[in-house]
């Protein structure tokens, strides 16, 4: 009896370590974004995957648009219901926009999550829209030993800290965790505290202390690429080569950097990068994203063709 137990156990650890990563996007107004996501993954991911683009687009024209490229890349689209959008949440604020960009951003992650990542029986990763893969990287090896992983946020005060994971780059396996169907990455307000998208896995963080989370912030770092760092308070002069070199950015990265792709980041070490601010929520001018983009273009480009 006992041998058929073993069986069964081998059989179905093998099923789980045989599961794809379920790799979610979430897209508004830059299908172009799509197709950069998914030619890194095939270049860098070295796990099984399946990518699944969420098409949040508030008009039909960008929702069309958002469909076309997935069809070309022949990945699986699944269209938002807009309606999500007004439902009543805990706001930061009175009379915040149901459309902020934190509201929406965790509007759709919540969904996605409900209505297909928390049935995954592996790991499931979220990305921002304007996040990429920029490395060789395996997923489930890094998440060995761990059920969730992200960029730690915190909010609040010195008499209350409400740490929370930040819900732009996500990695869950579902398999791992407790009461998976319990987390929460709303927005809006945690024991009076403003939080943004992703500050309510705070009362999941808060009743599961046993589950071990493994923090995405190493070798996080945002630069601000200009010719006079100095005068702009950088810590670093981002035109140092070899302080770039020291936090292990390679020459093509180090070359990007000083072309000047303004407020954006690497992660861990420069395995991701953030373009940041991808849907303009922030209010950029037209001239401000070409310029950003083609530089995003030509490093993609050049890294998935070497």
């Amino acid at each position: 009896m006992n041998y058929i137990y073993i069986l069964f156990s081998l059989i179905f650890s093998f099923s789980l370590a045989a599961e794809k990563v379920l790799i979610f996007t979430y897209s508004y107004n830059r299908p172009e974004f799509i197709e950069y996501q998914y030619k890194t993954f095939e270049k860098f991911l070295l796990d099984d995957f399946e990518f699944v683009v969420f098409n949040d687009a508030s008009d039909t024209v960008m929702r069309d648009k958002i469909e076309k490229k997935c069809r070309a890349l022949q990945v699986k689209c699944i269209n938002i219901p807009q309606h999500i959008h007004t439902l009543p949440y805990l706001k930061r604020f009175p009379g915040e926009d149901f459309n902020h960009a934190s509201v929406r951003n965790s509007n759709v992650v919540q969904y996605s999550l409900n209505n297909l990542g928390f049935n995954h029986n592996g790991i499931v990763a979220l990305f921002d829209s304007d996040l990429f893969l920029v490395r060789p990287f395996s997923i489930k090896k890094y998440m060995e030993g761990y059920g969730l992983s992200a960029l730690p946020q915190s909010r609040g005060n010195p008499n209350l800290i409400i740490d929370y994971l930040w819900i732009g780059l996500v990695f869950i396996d579902m398999y791992a965790i407790p009461d998976a169907k319990t987390l929460n990455f709303n927005c809006g307000r945690v024991e009076d505290v403003s939080v943004d998208a992703g500050g309510h896995t705070y009362y999941y963080l808060k009743a599961h202390p046993e589950v071990p989370v493994r923090h995405l912030n190493e070798g996080s770092w945002p630069f601000a690429v200009c010719k006079e760092c100095e005068k702009n308070n950088i810590r670093i002069c981002l035109h140092n080569d070899e302080e770039l070199r020291n936090w292990g950015f390679d020459n093509q990265q180090i070359d990007f950097i000083h072309k000047g792709p303004i407020n954006s980041q690497f992660i861990l070490n420069g395995t991701f990068f953030h373009y940041r601010g991808g849907t303009n929520w922030d209010g950029q001018s037209a001239n401000f994203h070409n310029n950003k983009l083609l530089l995003l273009k030509e490093y993609i480009e050049n890294i998935v063709s070497n």
